[in-house]
C-alpha cells in the first residue's frame, strides 16, 4: 500500500499522499509496539569500552571508570593483571575475566585489579560468553554449559558445578539473566529455566523476527525482561509473566552494541557499545 501511494503520487496531491504515508507509518508503529524515548548518546573520547559492569566500564587499554551524569573518566586500576574482556556486578565492586582468561575482582572503592582464587572447569574461562553473580554465587556461561560457583571465606569462589541439568544444547546462548529463575538468550531465541530444566521460551510474534541477541538484563522485582537485539538495531521489551512483546526501541546505532542495564527505580535504560553510551527512559512500559 505505501509503495502504491509513493507510484501514484501524480494522480494525488503530495500532501494528501504524504499525510496517508504517515498515518499508515503511525498505525504501523502501533501494530509493532514501537516506542519513541528520547536516546542520549555520551561519547567516550579516545578510549574503546571492551566490557562492562553495570556502569563501570572497562577499557581496551586496562583503564576503568564509572559512568554516571551522562560522563565518565578513566584511570588505571592497580594490580598486575591484563586488561578486562568481561565482567559483572558484585555489590559495588566487579568479578571478570582479562585478557589472560583469569579470573579477576575489582574493587571499585581503592581502584584495584587482583586474580582470584577459583577452581574452574577446563576451558571454562577461555570459552565464557557471560557471566553473572547472584547473591554469593557466580554463573558462568562457558561451551555448553552454565557452572555455578558458590563464593566462599577470603573472596574465592568454590568448584563450578554444572547448573544445566537437562540435555538441553546452549551452544549459540550469547547471554543470561537472574531473577530467581534463569533466562538464556541467543541467536533467535529467549528461554526459561529454573532449577536447571528448561522450563518455557518466549514465543510472541514480533515484527521484525528476533534476531541476534547480544545481551539481556532483568531482576527480581521488575515484570520485563530486556533483550539487545543487535543484528535488528533494537532493544525489545518482554513481560516475563505473559511472554508478550510490551515495546521496542529502534535506533541504528544499538547495531555496534554489547551490553544492556536498567535502573529499575529512576527506569533509565543503559547501552553500551565500544564507542558510546545511550540512555533513554522506559516509563512508560515500567
Amino acid at each position: 500500500l505505501i509503495e502504491s501511494l509513493a507510484a501514484d503520487e501524480n494522480e494525488h496531491p503530495k500532501k494528501e499522499v504524504d499525510q496517508r504515508l504517515a498515518q499508515i507509518e503511525e498505525q504501523l508503529s502501533k501494530i509493532r509496539k514501537i516506542i519513541t524515548p528520547e536516546v542520549t548518546a555520551t561519547s567516550i573520547i579516545n578510549q574503546t569500552v571492551a566490557a562492562s559492569s553495570g556502569s563501570t566500564l572497562f577499557f581496551q587499554d586496562g583503564n576503568a571508570g564509572v559512568f554516571e551524569n551522562n560522563s565518565v573518566e578513566s584511570t588505571k586500576p592497580s594490580g598486575d593483571v591484563s586488561p578486562i574482556k568481561i565482567a559483572t556486578p558484585y555489590n559495588n565492586d566487579s568479578v571478570g575475566i582479562d585478557q589472560e582468561n583469569d579470573f579477576v575482582f575489582f574493587y571499585l572503592a581503592n581502584n584495584s585489579l587482583s586474580r582470584i582464587g577459583i577452581n574452574s572447569a577446563e576451558g571454562e574461562a577461555e570459552q565464557t560468553r557471560d557471566i553473572i553473580h547472584y547473591g554469593e554465587r557466580m554463573y558462568v556461561l562457558s561451551g555448553n554449559q552454565i557452572y555455578r560457583h558458590q563464593r566462599v571465606e577470603g573472596g574465592e569462589y568454590g568448584p563450578g558445578v554444572a547448573w544445566v541439568q537437562d540435555d538441553t544444547d546452549i551452544t549459540l546462548a550469547t547471554s543470561i539473566a537472574i531473577d530467581g529463575t534463569v533466562w538464556i538468550a541467543g541467536n533467535n531465541s529467549l528461554r526459561h529455566f529454573d532449577g536447571g530444566q528448561e522450563i518455557g521460551a518466549v514465543t510472541a510474534s514480533i515484527d521484525p523476527p528476533l534476531g541476534l541477541v547480544k545481551d539481556i538484563w532483568t531482576d527480581t522485582d521488575v515484570p520485563i525482561i530486556l533483550m539487545l537485539d543487535t543484528e535488528q538495531s533494537r532493544v525489545v521489551i518482554y513481560n516475563k509473566e505473559t511472554g508478550d512483546m510490551v515495546g521496542q526501541v529502534l535506533n541504528s546505532a544499538f547495531g555496534t552494541a554489547f551490553a544492556i542495564y536498567a535502573d529499575s527505580q529512576s527506569k533509565v535504560v543503559t547501552v553500551i557499545s565500544p564507542s558510546t553510551v545511550y540512555t533513554f527512559s522506559i516509563s512508560e512500559v515500567l
